[in-house]
């Protein structure tokens, strides 16, 4: 009988053994597109209700625009975003152009391969996903394309448990050169999704802030600022 109970509580104990290890192994992987990086410790870590620091100016000297500093924190859902993963010639996916951070997790190299079936003779050249403390996963993925990124169009879904997305809006190229919206700012308890666009190339320079509606399916860009040099080599701001 005692043998019985001993063998009894072995067995147990390898079963706790693989449950608490099946749990270490599913957040691993949910963590893994959350890496830390040298330049990136800390980001990601654990859900932030907004992912800027509204004591810095959001451009040069322009501050972030009341709209979205105004918004109290009870209000703003908490978020924990990945860097961008850019494709490489190889199609491999890696954060920027570094070969040692190339993507691995599973469900997201399955969702960046089925959007990459959808697109005829083109490819998802960028993407950032953001998790949300409500269990939304959001996308915003990219297609560059014509000189100077002149055609560069971003795009914004929601993930589901499938790997497929539910596209919700498209912003194409505001004007500027090289054109990507690639840094998220704050959601709120409204579902208003607040992203940062840039572009720019040799002189010039510009950034603006998009309101995306996620249960409308509709956006609104809130501020745009664009920067040049004048002749006298002194840089000029126009933010509206």
């Amino acid at each position: 009988m005692r043998s019985f109970r001993v063998s009894k509580f072995f067995a147990l104990l390898f079963i706790a053994f693989i449950f608490l290890a099946g749990i270490y192994f599913l957040l691993q992987k949910q963590s893994s597109i959350f890496p830390t990086k040298p330049g990136q410790e800390g980001k990601a870590t654990a859900y932030s209700k907004r992912q800027f620091d509204i004591n810095k100016n959001f451009f040069q000297t322009q501050h972030y625009p009341n709209e979205i500093v105004s918004i109290e924190n009870k209000d703003l859902v908490g978020m924990k975003c990945s860097p961008e993963y850019v494709r490489q010639v190889g199609g491999e996916y890696t954060l920027g152009t570094d070969p040692e951070s190339k993507l691995k997790d599973i469900s997201l190299l399955g969702m960046v391969n089925n959007l990459n079936k959808t697109v005829s003779n083109n490819y998802i050249a960028a993407f950032t996903v953001c998790d949300t403390e409500d269990r939304m996963r959001i996308v915003e993925y990219e297609i560059w394309g014509g000189g100077g990124g002149s055609k560069n169009v971003a795009y914004f879904g929601l993930i589901n448990k499938d790997n497929s997305i539910e596209e919700i809006e498209r912003i194409d190229t505001d004007g500027s050169p090289y054109f990507t919206c690639d840094i998220p700012l704050q959601l709120t308890s409204l579902d208003l999704l607040y992203y940062e666009c840039r572009g720019g190339d040799g002189g010039s320079g510009s950034a603006s802030i998009y309101k995306i509606d996620l249960n409308k399916k509709t956006s609104i860009r809130i501020l745009k600022c664009d920067s040049s040099a004048n002749p006298n080599g002194k840089p000029f701001l126009q933010c509206q």
